[in-house]
């Protein structure tokens, strides 16, 4: 005893509250809890077939593929990775993993053989549950990974067989619907689950999930949006990312409302979708809420249903949200900026727009979103704040205790670089207000530096999406003898008739752009790299420019 208990003796007896919060605060006795109250109600559904699962069926069928698992050697911290499109076996993954102790671990289903076989070789998966419409992919993967996993079980039919490997209906028939063998010594401070970064910088990275984080990210959801047991969720974004995950999957079981299952987004199918379940909250990037507006101005769907639209991924600009707001009236938006390290972190709301619009808003309650002075390869001092004045240059950094595990998984030099002083480093730059609203600018490295000057691809890309003639755009530098560095704009035309003398004057006449910040070179293309979770993947076009410039295709101002 410390000689400050000493000096201070407890008051109560506080060993049965730690013992039951340290083992019981977890998802799943929530879930089992409303698989019992709520067993009639429906938990999931899959419109295209019409199939329904309550939750008391949602239920057996996790206990049925946990029973599988377990069968198969899967214990407490053995991973269970999986390669699955939104859909209903994603769940019970999601819930059997849990029931047995496992780290669940949903993979892009969009990676290349090598993303995977690496995913595989860092988290060294007892079993891999894939979709059959990426066999050819998995199966390379297989064959490239150093540590493949013991075992592999397809969901679907594949047009050609190309892994020896058991069905889903098969590994699962043998099994009843009990529950499986609890684990022991189960904490709080478990790892449950494992999430990979979006590589928006390269390489992804394996961040650890734990119980407690699980239960604090369903309960800001519960809070911010609000989420409740009458709600109908759909997510328009994949769930192997944080922000389909924690963002809509689990709260909306979590709260005992309905998940309504998108395999891949498309504006008809979503639609279609909200009219049929009466579908209440929907959630995606911004990009994606504009898509689904764009048809339903043309498909005048029943969507009086809907009382919530949630955004996250990039900014929400002014001129988004009145569109948005134009199409569907009456309906309260939220936009949130987060990481898969820390989940969502700040929040911008109905109240703040359309006067916030463009910002990311402010923290969430029980988080600390500060900035601090950028440095180079190093850490700014969080007790050294840049001024709130709305142009001072600062780097983000995030404290978020019940959010995150502090950590990546088998990276202790990221861990090093990314994690300093109890805050997350996030590496995205921003400006805030003298009421903490921050407006993300760009990431320390895609500073450009043109003629002397240090500049951030984010204003310009906003300024030059507003020509009405430009659908979107990415700025990324190539290098240059004279200035250092040139700008490359690479843009997506909504209309096929804009030169680039017409986009140059557009540039030239708009106030937010100096000379040294309108680009000299540009390109005209078909689509721009993103994430699944809707971020520009910048880096990868910085590659492509000097390659491009070499070939005589980009047109220059």
């Amino acid at each position: 005893m410390t000689a400050l208990n000493q000096d201070h003796p407890k008051t109560y007896n506080s060993e049965p509250i730690r013992r039951q919060f340290e083992t019981e605060f977890d998802f799943l006795n929530v879930f089992e809890r409303n698989a019992r109250r709520f067993a009639n109600k429906p938990a999931l559904s899959d419109p295209p077939t019409g199939r329904v699962w309550t939750y008391a069926e949602l239920n057996a069928e996790a206990n049925r593929l946990a029973n599988a698992l377990y069968a198969d050697g899967v214990r407490k911290g053995d991973v269970v990775s999986v390669g699955l499109y939104n859909g209903a076996e994603f769940v019970f993954a999601y819930l059997a993993s849990q029931k047995i102790g496992a780290i669940f671990n949903p993979l892009n289903y969009n990676w290349s053989p090598n993303e995977i076989a690496y995913a595989f070789d860092d988290s060294r998966p007892k079993i891999f549950i894939f979709d059959a419409e990426t066999e050819s992919v998995v199966a390379k993967a297989l064959q490239t990974a150093e540590f493949p996993p013991a075992q592999t079980v397809r969901v679907g039919a594949p047009e050609t067989v190309e892994i020896e490997c058991v069905s889903f209906e098969e590994f699962v028939a043998p099994f009843g619907c009990d529950a499986p063998p609890k684990p022991e010594g189960v904490s709080i401070f478990d790892e449950i689950a494992r999430l990979y970064t979006s590589g928006t910088t390269g390489r992804s990275k394996g961040v650890p999930i734990n119980r407690m984080n699980e239960v604090m990210s369903a309960h800001e959801v519960a809070m911010r949006y609000p989420i409740f047991s009458d709600d109908v969720t759909i997510n328009t974004t994949p769930w192997f990312h944080r922000g389909g995950f924690h963002g809509g999957m689990t709260p909306t079981l979590y709260l005992g409302g309905e998940i309504v299952i998108l395999r891949q987004f498309n504006p008809s199918t979503c639609l279609k979708c909200v009219q049929k379940r009466k579908v209440t909250i929907l959630l995606g990037v911004p990009s994606a809420m504009t898509m689904v507006a764009r048809k339903q101005e043309k498909a005048h769907a029943d969507v009086k249903s809907l009382r919530l639209l949630v955004m996250m991924g990039s900014d929400l600009e002014r001129a988004v949200y009145r569109y948005l707001q134009g199409v569907f009236a009456k309906i309260d938006f939220i936009n949130s900026y987060g990481t898969t390290e820390s989940f969502l972190n700040t929040f911008l709301d109905s109240k703040d727009l359309p006067e916030k619009a463009g910002t990311a808003g402010r923290a969430a309650y029980d988080d600390d979103v500060i900035l601090v002075e950028p440095i180079e390869d190093g850490w700014g001092s969080p007790d050294n704040l840049t001024p709130k004045d709305g142009k001072t240059l600062g780097e983000v950094i995030v404290r978020c205790n019940s959010k995150t595990a502090y950590g990546y998984f088998n990276k202790p030099e990221e861990t090093a670089r990314k994690f300093k002083n109890g805050y997350l480093y996030t590496g995205d730059l921003a400006i805030w207000d003298e009421n903490e609203y921050v407006s993300i600018v760009g990431r320390k490295d895609d500073m450009m530096i043109c003629a002397g000057e240090n500049i951030y691809p984010q204003p310009i890309e906003e300024a030059i999406c507003g020509c009405p003639k430009v659908s979107d755009c990415i700025v990324v530098p190539v290098p240059e003898t004279t200035r250092g560095q040139a700008l490359v704009a690479y843009v997506v035309l909504s209309d096929p008739t804009l030169t680039v003398a017409e986009l140059l004057k557009f540039c030239s006449e708009n106030p937010s752009l100096s000379s040294f910040t309108i680009p000299r070179y540009y390109r005209f293309v078909e689509e721009l790299p993103y994430t699944a979770t809707g971020k520009k993947q910048r880096f990868v076009l910085k590659r492509q420019a000097p390659d491009d410039l070499k070939a005589g295709v980009l047109q220059r101002n």
